[in-house]
């Protein structure tokens, strides 16, 4: 009733951007967001510099979830009008809400609050929601752990208020953490109901399928499904797994027997190879199956002897995956009478990976044959690190003494070896065996040659005014062996004595900038912390600088990490990479990033050559070969992918993706031919149907699939019946005809034609008239 009204309102005032405005709100709340979109674009065109214009395309645009279009809509009307109503800060938080930069819908909805005067229960309610998300407040999730349907129950009251930005955060933070996982169905259909009231179907259609297997049958998932289909009919949804909902979950807590005499402050697991690598220590609830060898323990106990004398306890540690015992060892734990707070370390594992595989892990500590604690541990697809805090007092704290208690004698054996102590001149020797990377490996020499120098120099006492500064800008495209050359000089830092341990701690901008006040701090230190004693290689550094918007947060990361460059200067190295122009901006955009980071390395493209020289090299490991008149192929179609390059262009990593592809061909070809020729020469040589083949799925095709007379002889009539324009009509009709020449002579139009348009015109001139057409023919 709504849309037919608003419809014929509209038809009655065509040129009124209200009722423009009015007709695409009812699009909308009739479920026609394509629709809805068009009418608010039509509403701004014809509205020209009007904010209410803007305003309601705006808040259309949220509802959408076209964050970025509503947001730039709002900023433009906030801007003309700054003291427009509390609706266009509410909505803002919202788009804001939607792209999870809630820090910053918060600092709105608190101008709507404050611009409103009323106290407002709706705004108040959002302000505490966006505050929950931010982990900070007086809000409902203080208690979460006694109040466990807290998420289900706000979550639910959002949902209701049509708030569905927050409904599916709720969503996602119950299907989240395993304890709640009696929620989960709850949870999926909140999570498709909220996608459903954002327009975003074809996610909630992708969930919705994965989860069916499971859910099929409950009339709430039967009612939502129904009505997902009816709004994304289409059948182009990836088939994956269904998702089970009653997944096993592993028990990760830690266990205090009730004994008397010993009281157990924490025990907590770690990964002891890596922590044997890099000296430092990551908690862990869950253990990567794939990369675990051992598994240790770090048990902090309070002396009941504190003050009283000294004891010798027998201690032991019982080791079981999945309920059955895998390991014991006993060991001796010495407690001095002044020592207060005690540490002790137990581990256990193989050499090789795969001991620790998944399921339960538990491993409960005895001392003088009690059973003092249990820690238990998951084995699963990956590693997730352990936030608990350790709670004594602080005075306690500054009198813990760590202690080495016996561990198994192999274990023993691997401290000793943990890192293996390679030479520089091997070291050296393993850069020259890289392909291509001629310059690099020249400067790489020169460089260490430089630092020998320096060091002999200050070892001779001689002066010298230069410290030994080794951080680097690596520029290069993509695939060019910075990171792998990367991990080598860190290494190479190690035997030359720059550095502890020579580990690599890779990160990009995702590791480093939080989406709120406080985060990237946070999560800088963390990394820096992480890095020491070792080098730290960010990525793309230069997407740390955004020039086009001073509020980012990657300025912040910027300036902590060049304080801590200098703070703790020599404990870490710190390599930045990326596309050489992007980088040099980068390098110039701030004065204290040119005085630390004093060496360049430039990573050329690998030519032809070279790239074949790689193919073969990888080929052989894996014992593979390459047919003559494959090779002359792939050296033609690289050549050709070379000349035609850009910063995109893959290097190593296309080589490998063509490699990969070209197995897969291989292997097709082997399973269609007849069982008695199926040979170990032709399940090992690539020949030249594998190599086109593969080219074809990893070099974009050109399809030549003509004009189509009929449906252009349509859309020319329509544009050339409208009155006027007739330059427009004539430069369109002229395009036509250019179009059809090269297609006759067979190029590539999607080559030849740029596909971008601007069209120029005052509010009212057929613009979006012709874009229509124009899209047709």
């Amino acid at each position: 009733m709504a849309l037919t009204s608003a419809k014929k309102v509209h038809e009655e005032n065509l040129d009124d951007f209200n009722s423009a405005s009015c007709l695409a709100w009812a699009y909308l709340e009739n479920g026609e967001p394509a629709e809805a979109l068009e009418m608010a674009n039509y509403s701004v065109e014809i509205g020209g510099e009007d904010v209410n214009a803007r305003l309601y395309r705006g808040y259309l645009l949220m509802r959408m979830s076209i964050f970025e279009g509503s947001l730039a809509d709002l900023d433009w009307a906030i801007s003309k009008k700054p003291n427009l109503l509390s609706w266009a800060h509410l909505n803002k938080a919202r788009a804001l809400a939607g792209l999870g930069r809630y820090f910053e819908g918060l600092e709105e909805i608190e101008k709507a609050i404050k611009i409103d005067d009323k106290g407002n229960d709706q705004l108040l309610l959002i302000k505490k929601w966006l505050q929950v998300t931010l982990g900070y407040g007086d809000g409902f999730l203080k208690n979460i752990f006694n109040k466990k349907r807290a998420y289900l129950k706000e979550g639910l009251l959002s949902l209701k208020q049509k708030e569905y930005w927050f409904s599916l955060w709720c969503a996602k933070k119950i299907l989240d953490t395993p304890s709640l996982k009696g929620e989960f169905t709850e949870a999926y259909i909140m999570e498709l109901e909220s996608l459903f009231g954002l327009f975003q179907f074809r996610q909630a259609r992708t969930i919705a399928e994965e989860i069916k297997p499971n859910l099929e049958g409950d009339k709430y998932f039967d009612s939502i499904y129904q009505r997902i289909l009816k709004a994304y009919p289409h059948n182009d949804i990836d088939t994956t797994p269904a998702i089970t909902i009653q997944q096993e979950k592993y028990r990760t807590d830690f266990e205090n027997n009730d004994n008397r005499l010993y009281k157990i402050l924490s025990a907590k697991t770690y990964n002891l190879t890596e922590n044997l690598r890099t000296d430092k220590r990551t908690y862990l609830l869950e253990f990567n199956e794939d990369t675990t060898k051992y598994v240790g323990v770090e048990v902090v106990i309070e002396s009941p002897f504190y003050t009283n004398k000294k004891v010798e306890l027998d201690g032991m540690a019982l080791w079981k995956l999945n309920g059955v015992e895998v390991g014991t060892h006993q060991f001796l734990l010495t407690l001095e009478k002044e020592w207060k707070i005690v540490e002790f370390v137990q581990s256990w594992g193989t050499e090789t990976a795969g001991f620790w595989c998944r399921g339960q892990g538990s491993v409960e500590i005895f001392l003088d044959n009690q059973k003092v604690c249990t820690r238990w541990f998951g084995i699963g697809n990956s590693d997730i690190v352990n936030f608990e805090d350790i709670k004594y007092q602080e005075e306690d704290s500054k009198k813990l003494q760590l202690l080495t208690t016996q561990l198994p004698e192999e274990l023993s054996a691997v401290e000793q070896k943990s890192i293996k102590n390679e030479e520089l001149p091997e070291l050296l020797a393993n850069l020259d065996n890289y392909v291509g990377l001629e310059s690099v490996k020249q400067s790489m020499k020169d460089f260490v040659s430089y630092l020998e120098f320096i060091r002999d120099r200050e070892k001779s006492g001689l002066r010298t005014d230069e410290d030994i500064s080794v951080n680097s800008i690596f520029l290069g495209n993509p695939g060019t062996g910075k990171t792998t050359i990367a991990r080598l000089m860190g290494k190479i830092f190690k035997a030359m004595g720059l550095l502890k341990n020579g580990h690599v701690i890779e990160v990009d901008r995702t590791s480093l900038v939080g989406q709120y006040i406080g985060a990237t701090a946070q999560m800088t230190e963390k990394v820096i912390n992480e890095a020491i004693g070792g080098l730290l290689f960010i990525d793309e550094a230069y997407t740390l600088i955004k020039p086009d918007n001073p509020q980012d947060f990657g300025q912040e990361a910027i300036d902590i990490l060049l304080k801590r460059m200098e703070d703790k200067k020599g404990e870490f190295v710190v390599i930045a990479a990326g596309y050489p122009d992007k980088m040099n901006s980068f390098i110039n955009s701030n004065p204290g990033l040119k005085s630390r980071f004093t060496h360049v390395f430039n990573f050329e493209d690998y030519t032809p050559d070279e790239l074949q020289t790689m193919f073969k090299q990888i080929a052989e490991k894996e014992d593979y070969k390459i047919e003559k008149t494959a090779e002359s192929i792939l050296k033609k179609e690289l050549t050709k992918l070379y000349r035609n390059r850009d910063e995109s262009f893959g290097n190593a990593r296309l080589v490998r993706q063509i490699f990969n592809e070209s197995k897969i061909k291989l292997s097709k070809r082997y399973l269609n031919i007849p069982t008695d020729k199926r040979t170990k020469e032709v399940m090992s040589t690539i020949c030249s149907a594998d190599i086109e083949a593969s080219l074809k799925n990893n070099i974009k095709g050109f399809v030549n699939i003509g004009i189509d007379d009929e449906n252009l002889k349509k859309a020319l009539n329509k544009l050339n019946s409208l009155c006027g324009l007739e330059t427009v009509k004539q430069e369109i009709n002229e395009l036509v005809k250019l179009a059809r020449l090269y297609t006759e002579r067979g190029d590539n139009l999607q080559e030849l034609f740029n596909s971008h348009f601007v069209f120029l015109g005052s509010p009212g001139t057929g613009k979006t008239t012709v874009a229509r057409i124009f899209s047709e023919i």
